[in-house]
């Protein structure tokens, strides 16, 4: 396991450091208002792929969960998973991009859904380091293609197509690795037989679209009540912040396909002590090392992009917070998921949902971009939800009785911090 967090997390950091390294230069590129719309459409292609239920339902096929999950099944659920993410694509795409940009957003994520299948084989097979190793090269390369062509072009076709053609080539790298049984296209068996496969993609659906809204409100509610330079500024700030969830990602992505396995294999117990320990170390390790960014965040904003980024208020610093409560909830979920639990994720995400559109219709058109910065906490709820309905089963192992009091204390020394830096 250590292993494949290493490869995640090496690929997820090295894509973090071009991320880093070429999200200044687009944005001196590009201004603020060109860099708002290069950010606009990141976050809805990220955020649409997420509404992607194929893969962990055929994660827990490959991992030999579900013995009645049959070939047919998994073509259903492929076309289904197919389907949705493109149209889902499609119609948000008309609602908030231009009409280039929401076509290339609609093939993009086409492309992400038809990876799909030959991803979660891949994943059980050969590990989720070994498998996301491929796309964040390719995405680390759109990058610096990006960063490139800004110099000599100004406009959204430096963006629309290196990212597209990224998707495009893990279609075809996840499909040459694959065994070639995940996925047969049949349109003829469009329809699971399994009833619990249309029970559980209906959760993890219904959680990928509420999460896909949780993570994007706060930023399209800026670039329209806003918008201008402000939405800009607030978008860089946050979205530096942002990439401290690559080291969530990274662990979640690890945590699924090895935890499925060890509800298989161990039973409850043993899988809740494994689980227990890794995520008392990693919350303690998180929470150490955001501090430094933290108590530094006017330098680090001053150094990527320039003074013309800064705010009234340290969004960069706040946002920070919850990236460590968005550590919880993406540990916390392949941790249910792994135990067949794919609806209290949902639910928990509902709740959060329904306080930040209401916050995103009051506090932003009130209160600007601070407003924007507490619709994203308000999102956090989600995290504490999950942490409640796990409470019970973490006490009964023995890492988490012994260290949930010094996360409590670490996490408090963090708000601390950014209170008194803030107001």
């Amino acid at each position: 396991m250590l292993a494949q967090f290493a490869k995640v997390m090496g690929s997820q950091a090295g894509l973090a450091v071009v991320g880093l390294v070429t999200l200044p230069i687009i944005a001196r590129n590009f201004q603020a208002e060109l860099f708002g719309r290069f950010s606009l459409f990141l976050v809805l292609l990220g955020s649409i792929s997420l509404i992607d239920f194929c893969r962990p339902l055929l994660v827990r096929k490959f991992a030999d969960l579900e013995e009645s999950f049959n070939q047919d099944d998994i073509t259903a659920v492929s076309l289904l998973n197919l389907f949705v993410v493109s149209s889902t694509a499609g119609s948000v795409g008309a609602v908030f991009l231009s009409t280039p940009e929401a076509l290339f957003l609609t093939l993009a994520c086409f492309l992400h859904a038809a990876a799909s299948p030959a991803y979660a084989e891949n994943a059980v097979r050969f590990g989720a380091g070994n498998v996301q190793l491929f796309r964040n090269m390719l995405w680390s390369f759109a990058y610096l293609v990006v960063a490139t062509t800004g110099f000599f072009v100004q406009s959204i076709w430096s963006y629309l197509l290196p990212f597209s053609i990224a998707n495009l080539a893990l279609v075809f790298i996840y499909g040459k690795t694959a065994s070639g049984t995940a996925f047969r296209p049949d349109w003829r068996n469009i329809y699971p037989s399994d009833r619990r496969i249309i029970r559980d993609s209906w959760h993890i659906l219904s959680f990928n679209l509420i999460t896909a809204f949780v993570s994007s409100v706060d930023k399209v509610g800026v670039e329209k009540f806003v918008g201008g330079d402000v939405y800009g500024r607030y978008m860089a700030q946050s979205t530096l912040a942002l990439k401290g969830n690559l080291a969530g990602t990274a662990l979640g992505q690890t945590l699924y396909p090895e935890l499925s396995v060890r509800m298989g294999r161990d039973g409850l117990n043993k899988a809740a002590d494994y689980f227990a320990r890794i995520f008392c170390w990693a919350m303690l390790a998180f929470g150490a090392a955001i501090l430094i960014p933290i108590l530094a965040s006017d330098k680090i904003i001053d150094i990527l992009f320039g003074t013309s980024y800064q705010t009234d208020i340290d969004i960069f610093a706040i946002v920070l917070v919850g990236v460590y409560l968005q550590m919880m909830g993406m540990m916390l979920t392949p941790w249910q998921r792994a135990r067949g639990d794919f609806e209290a994720a949902r639910n928990a995400y509902f709740v959060a949902a329904i306080f930040m559109l209401a916050g995103a219709f009051i506090l932003i058109p009130a209160y600007g971009i601070i407003g924007a910065v507490g619709v994203y906490l308000l999102g956090r709820i989600g995290e504490l939800i999950l942490l409640i309905r796990e409470w019970r089963i973490l006490f009964t192992t023995r890492h988490f009785r012994r260290y949930w009091w010094v996360i409590a204390t670490n996490f408090a020394i963090i708000l601390a911090v950014v209170t008194v830096r803030s107001f």
